[in-house]
């Protein structure tokens, strides 16, 4: 008698979601997808795909029933969250909830969590309207808005007066689903510290947190709140990394969640690590698929695929795991080809010969032929990026050279 084959599904399909269909093909079960568009590329991996839009909960659910699924899940998309919380539930699969998955979406509900347990966050307001954000200005000399819920800093402005804040409120309020509340906050500039901001990705295994990898972010100098640069590694001269650790390993544990990865962002302000976002999901542009195990030698797809299947994990570091000490995501710069403000692109080359390096482990330009490319507005839409490890910052340093020298968009 041969053994009953599981069925799985993945809620959102893009390229991101493509290495966690890869695993769960690899690790024997049915794939089932729903995505917003008819060609996301997971669906190449799927049994059975179907374009459905991640934030309508009622027909997700439906398919779920229809192939009796055994696992639903998904990574590095915040939207899909609640979607997937809410099908867990009511098949009464392994999930961690709907109460967290709005924890960890919300932006209100998280800031309240955490000033609840004493962890640090930014001063913040929820605005209905653009009259509430500037009574929140008032006093003030800047301060950022960000939708409630979003995702690839979408609708995030860093705001300096009256006249900026009411031609941002309704594009920040746009990206906000539900109540479309905007938060207004404190504009953090480091106080007595730096105001560097970090990533920090983990996982749950039996109600522990453990956290596997640490990155410290740039931003574009044109955009401040644009990630331009993430440096991976689990060790820091300067900043107290094993405090770091201890901290977000606490804070996700107050939350409840016994499962699932978790991606959150900090800022270091006054000596302090303040929390700008948490999350129950993989970080997002490859974090958790390919930067935390080679950062941590944790395959944490193969676990959250088997938590989701409701099979008992023991172990979280796999023996003779291999690590590097460093990976970098670098995102181009538009103004680093040509160094045109907008252009229409050309030609784009030297792209396999980087991919075909030993030490790349993703690069990608996020236009085609024909397209135009400018100043980003949001995570999504920056020029492109590189992904590398290495066992030091010299390396690193060489690879970037070799990077910046041989891709050319024109």
């Amino acid at each position: 008698e041969g053994d009953i084959i599981k069925t799985v599904m993945l809620v959102a399909g893009g390229r991101f979601q493509v290495p966690m269909a890869k695993k769960i093909k690899q690790m024997g079960p049915r794939l089932i997808c729903t995505s917003l568009y008819e060609n996301s590329p997971a669906f190449a991996y799927a049994e059975q795909s179907y374009a459905v839009d991640v934030l309508d909960k009622e027909k997700n659910l439906q398919i779920a029933r229809q192939h009796h699924i055994d696992a639903v899940v998904s990574d590095q998309s915040d939207i899909s969250m609640e979607t997937l919380a809410y099908i867990a539930e009511d098949l009464r699969l392994p999930t961690n909830g709907m109460k967290i998955a709005a924890l960890c979406s919300d932006k209100l509900q998280m800031r309240a969590h955490c000033r609840e347990h004493g962890f640090f966050v930014p001063d913040f307001c929820a605005c209905a309207t653009v009259e509430d954000a500037l009574a929140f200005l008032k006093g003030r000399g800047k301060i950022v808005i960000k939708p409630q819920n979003s995702q690839a800093s979408r609708g995030v402005y860093y705001i300096q007066n009256e006249e900026e804040l009411r031609e941002r409120f309704l594009q920040s309020q746009a990206f906000s689903h539900g109540d479309r509340l905007v938060i207004a906050e404190e504009y953090m500039d480091g106080g007595s510290s730096d105001g560097r901001e970090f990533t920090v990705d983990g996982i749950f295994l039996n109600g522990k947190h453990h956290t596997l990898c640490i990155s410290k972010k740039r931003h574009y100098e044109y955009n401040k709140s644009i990630t331009c640069e993430m440096l991976f590694c689990m060790e820091d001269e300067v900043y107290d990394y094993p405090k770091l650790i201890a901290q977000n390993n606490r804070m996700m544990e107050t939350t409840g969640a016994q499962m699932g990865m978790s991606h959150n962002e900090y800022k270091y302000h006054n000596g302090e690590f303040y929390l700008l976002e948490m999350s129950n999901r993989g970080g997002g542009n490859g974090i958790s698929s390919t930067v935390v195990p080679v950062i941590s030698g944790v395959d944490n797809h193969a676990i959250y695929i088997r938590q989701s299947l409701g099979e008992p994990v023991s172990a979280l570091y796999p023996e003779n795991a291999k690590k590097h000490r460093y990976v970098i995501i670098k995102f181009f710069d538009h103004r680093q080809f040509g160094g045109k403000e907008r252009f229409v692109i050309q030609s784009i080359d030297g792209l396999e010969k980087i991919a075909a390096h030993p030490n790349i482990l993703d690069v990608h330009i996020n236009h085609a032929v024909g397209e135009e490319m400018c100043a980003a507005e949001n995570g999504a839409n920056r020029p492109g990026y590189y992904t590398a490890f290495a066992d030091s910052l010299e390396e690193l340093r060489a690879i970037d050279e070799l990077v910046q020298r041989t891709i050319s968009v024109r």
